[in-house]
């Protein structure tokens, strides 16, 4: 996976600069006179006095500039900005989005309907598209074109005239907290030895991992379909570090090298409430009983508010304040300041405090996360439509 190398970026700010400058294109204040009080779909033409491009939005969206937070967005699926003619053969472009930017919309770079690089997934820091060698000539007009149905962000576009783009060695994190140091949007290689898959989805889509040293989530990876938490990991999976509200997250594009052993489940660790923050993306249990505090239309474990409960897996169970709680299981999640614990069942009043026998002993068993089990599995299972323990 390549890396851009930025050498130096220089804003042309008149015509006639040399052709052999990387031009950068700034939104980080709004010199192009953007619309910032609402979302426009029209296609428009806007220029910073010396480049002038086209942006043209979508009916589910449109384009917009957040003067508070400097950045462009445009969305959706379809929603282009459009480059001007360049005097130079362009090598390569490289957009920059904000860290909070989305970190699953897909983008691509065009020639009119036909895609001249290779699509990236995620808005976070840069995305270097390494444009075709027949596409690469003087006067072409490049479009970036969301290729997804979310927004894209844009703080700068850099465009590379030949020979001045250059690779540099993709950083190797050798464990979670080195990946989630790198920052939202670097390239890297992460090493996982002994790492756990602690809980996967309902949907599928989040696959929450722990080593060592912390926790992560691997979100909307068809690189992990199948995954379980009777996984652990080795080996080596590369792809793009993004900090979606304070969980480190990774976009997987090589995972070719990633391998997995299969044992015994993940069983739920016990902690206290006030140990949550240091167990992000496990699966715990808590320790005694919590009454449940309510604050407006959010509920807590208590009047502190220091762990929040949130139906992050949409399991619309029903839980009302004073309700007494034995046993809350749950994945630790953050929310930037706030720490959740989001249930994993859409029974958390109690605990299961006894043991029902279970006549039909040949029907299929499920665990707690909807995933079939076989006799070996030890801990609470689900069979027709009960809730055993088995042993």
């Amino acid at each position: 996976m390549k890396k851009l190398f930025t050498l130096f970026a220089i804003t042309l700010m008149a015509a006639g600069a040399n052709a052999q400058d990387i031009v950068t294109l700034d939104f980080t204040s709004n010199a192009w006179g953007f619309p910032e009080e609402s979302k426009v779909i029209e296609k428009k033409d806007f220029t910073n006095g010396t480049y002038t491009i086209s942006l043209e939005g979508t009916k589910e969206n449109g384009y917009k500039y957040y003067a508070a937070d400097q950045y462009l967005l445009i969305g959706k699926q379809g929603a282009t900005l459009t480059l001007p003619a360049f005097s130079f053969d362009v090598e390569a472009i490289e957009t920059v989005g904000r860290e909070k930017a989305s970190a699953s919309v897909k983008q691509n770079v065009f020639v009119g309907d036909e895609a001249v690089s290779e699509e990236t997934t995620g808005a976070q820091g840069e995305n270097a598209y390494k444009i075709a060698a027949d596409k690469q000539a003087a006067g072409t007009i490049y479009s970036i074109k969301v290729t997804s149905n979310h927004n894209t962000q844009f703080v700068q576009i850099r465009v590379y005239p030949k020979g001045t783009y250059t690779t540099e060695a993709t950083p190797v994190a050798n464990n979670i907290s080195e990946f989630t140091a790198l920052g939202g949007g670097t390239e890297a290689k992460l090493k996982l030895d002994g790492a756990k898959i602690t809980y996967v989805s309902p949907d599928q889509k989040s696959v929450y991992v722990r080593d060592e040293t912390g926790g992560m989530c691997f979100y909307n990876q068809e690189a992990l379909a199948g995954a379980e938490n009777t996984w652990t990991l080795g080996g080596t999976i590369e792809g793009k570090v993004s900090i979606y509200n304070g969980m480190t997250q990774m976009t997987v594009t090589d995972a070719s090298a990633l391998t997995h052993t299969v044992g015994s489940a993940y069983e739920p660790v016990a902690i206290d409430v006030a140990d949550a923050a240091s167990h992000l993306a496990d699966l715990v249990k808590l320790n005694g009983t919590i009454t449940v505090f309510k604050d407006g239309s959010k509920f807590y474990t208590d009047e502190s508010k220091a762990l929040q409960i949130y139906d992050n897996f949409k399991l619309k169970y029903a839980i009302e304040e004073g309700q007494a709680l034995t046993n809350l299981t749950g994945v630790i999640i953050p929310y930037n300041s706030q720490i959740e614990i989001a249930p994993i069942s859409s029974d958390i009043s109690a605990g299961i405090s006894s043991v029902e026998a279970e006549t039909e002993t040949t029907a299929p068993a499920f665990n707690v996360a909807g995933q079939r089990v076989n006799s070996s599995y030890k801990g609470v299972v689900i069979r027709n439509g009960k809730k055993l323990m088995q042993k």
